[in-house]
């Protein structure tokens, strides 16, 4: 099926990502309501573990765990 822009979806999106941002530096979690998937990704520690990880980097790590 076609991918095709959904407003709803961009609106909740944004929402969510507003709730996210007051808790931001805290543990993420994930909306268990919610029926969307969703990719939450935090950089942490130090070194190349706590390195700022690009997106393609991050959304790679997201599939490869998806597979």
């Amino acid at each position: 099926m076609p991918l095709n822009w959904s407003s709803g979806l961009k609106e909740s999106s944004r929402q969510w990502a507003n709730e996210l941002l007051k808790v931001c530096g805290q543990s993420l979690y994930h909306e268990k309501q919610s029926k969307w998937g969703e990719n939450l990704a935090a950089n942490s520690g130090s070194g190349s573990w706590g390195a700022m990880k690009s997106t393609d980097e991050i959304m790679t790590r997201f599939v490869e765990n998806e597979a």
